[in-house]
């Protein structure tokens, strides 16, 4: 069984010679240096590699689905994040290796996905403090017409404040294409109808921020059994801070506070 574990950059980037013993190879998005990357490029083949200042990472994903048409597992994390089986090291010999993704895979899950992130807002109002409240309106209005079936889910998850965030996966091929066929149909038709002139860069990137929204909805749905492994930011090294959360949200304890701080919200109606 072929497994791909595809790492995108937009940065000049390598791979050690055991990520890529391990089915890790680098796939560098958007213009630059990068060019430069082992891999492959997501301005080649069969591409939208054009449209990375407002899909993100997801032009890497585009070009993994329509492209690799031999790996029988496939996924893809950053060049600054991957899933682990550490609970705080972030040594890269920890990173999933193949034997580990084959034996989730065994044990009857659907998908490998990061620790659910708990917010103290919905993610309606999460979403509007990076874009812009017209565009969820347009989102929601296209998943109504094409994909009614998932408006219960997609309700549920917008009112809430827990999400798979980071639109990083790995999956089985069947689920791997069904879920881009699903998520590339909709952003597509968000964007024929959505206008960015005036939208800052970061505004801009609106099809990134749906997405990360969009694969909890997909989850829920489709009933997946997901296996939750933590995502690790290797860039963080030295940050006391962000291991302090990072063990809390292993323990759950970070959860257990943001979900109180979310139901004592005395804001939380408005933004349901």
């Amino acid at each position: 069984m072929k497994i791909r574990n595809y790492v995108v950059t937009h940065k000049k980037k390598s791979l050690s010679d055991n990520l890529k013993k391990n089915g890790y190879r680098l796939i560098s998005v958007g213009p630059g240096n990068q060019e430069n990357n082992e891999g492959v490029h997501d301005n080649t083949l069969e591409n939208i590699s054009e449209k990375n200042p407002n899909y993100c990472e997801l032009t890497a994903l585009y070009w993994i689905w329509k492209n690799d048409k031999k790996s029988d597992i496939m996924g893809f994390c950053h060049y600054r994040r991957y899933f682990t089986k550490a609970t705080v090291s972030q040594d890269e010999k920890y990173f999933l290796k193949k034997r580990d993704i084959l034996k989730v895979f065994e044990e009857g899950y659907d998908v490998i996905a990061p620790i659910k992130t708990v917010c103290a807002k919905s993610m309606n109002y999460v979403y509007r403090m990076a874009g812009k409240e017209k565009d969820l309106d347009t989102l929601r209005a296209v998943i109504s017409e094409k994909y009614p079936e998932y408006m219960k889910e997609y309700d549920y998850v917008f009112e809430h404040n827990v999400t798979y965030l980071a639109n990083m996966m790995i999956a089985q091929r069947e689920v791997f294409d069904d879920y881009c066929k699903w998520l590339f149909d909709i952003l597509f038709e968000v964007e024929r109808r959505t206008d960015l002139t005036g939208y800052t860069p970061a505004e801009a990137r609106i099809y990134g921020y749906m997405s990360e929204r969009l694969f909890t909805v997909y989850v829920m749905h489709k009933h997946l059994r997901v296996k939750e492994i933590r995502a690790v930011n290797i860039e963080k090294k030295n940050d006391i801070k962000y291991k302090i959360k990072e063990f809390n949200i292993k323990t759950h304890i970070y959860q257990g506070m943001r979900n109180v701080a979310f139901l004592f919200n005395k804001n939380r109606k408005k933004y349901l």
